[in-house]
């Protein structure tokens, strides 16, 4: 899964996918790829429709989905080979049915882990694109960025290791970094803030950063808190007796 908290693969709809907290790559289906250089596309289309809502509903954890897609032009080549594999597939599976003598037999198995190796090599191939959805301000609309993704095992690390290299997956915060969001984003209108509430503005909000775990936060607070001695602007902190 690479860091992701959980990989969604190809769901049929946006009901599909849980409102869940936790950081999550969507792997969209190949009835539904990115053409390179496209404003809109139908990977993008449904990447929006995911972003918005779960079913019916408004979706409430945006900021915690980030879209792998197959390149258009690629994907029938992807296509090609499944279809070469369950060709074989079928010819294995049905050799006794068919009588296959031990020449054709040893073919059919050959060609069927053929088959496999050459479709394993071709989805990394046809899936290049991470599409993510950016906000820099919080009145500012919506943005997409699309990304080609780098070489590696699986589609989901590769995709993680994307978002690392480029900053928008966050694995470690500092409390001076957190204080900088909490003055920019979120005190103007607040005496107070909780950690749970705190927590879930980071999950909700695209302005914010892409945490990779909520342990993110957490220990930016503590870090924020360990310098109190020596900036006590950093944070303010109440304790419950």
């Amino acid at each position: 899964r690479g860091g992701f908290a959980r990989v969604h693969s190809a769901p049929d709809s946006a009901a599909d996918v849980p409102d869940e907290p936790e950081t999550r790559l969507v792997i969209l289906g190949p009835e539904v790829a990115h053409v390179a250089g496209a404003e809109d596309s139908p990977a993008l289309s449904a990447a929006k429709d995911y972003l918005e809502k779960r079913g019916n509903s408004p979706r409430l954890y945006r900021n915690t989905l980030v879209f792998l897609a197959a390149d258009k032009a690629r994907l029938q080549t992807l296509l090609d080979a499944a279809a070469w594999r369950l060709a074989w597939k079928s010819i294995w599976n049905n050799r006794e049915r068919d009588n296959l003598d031990p020449f054709n037999t040893q073919m059919a198995k050959t060609r069927l882990e053929e088959a496999g190796t050459t479709l394993k090599s071709r989805i990394p191939e046809a899936y290049p694109w991470l599409l993510l959805p950016i906000q820099e301000q919080p009145l500012n609309p919506v943005e997409w960025q699309t990304r080609r993704v780098g070489s590696g095992d699986s589609l989901s690390g590769r995709a993680w290791a994307k978002l690392e290299r480029d900053g928008q997956v966050v694995p470690q915060l500092m409390g001076t970094i957190l204080q900088l969001k909490l003055n920019q984003f979120l005190w103007q209108d607040k005496p107070q803030l909780g950690v749970t509430q705190l927590a879930d503005y980071f999950t909700q909000y695209l302005y914010l950063d892409r945490l990779a775990t909520r342990k993110v936060l957490l220990d930016a607070i503590q870090d924020g808190v360990r310098h109190l001695a020596w900036n006590p602007e950093t944070f303010g902190l109440r304790r419950s007796l």
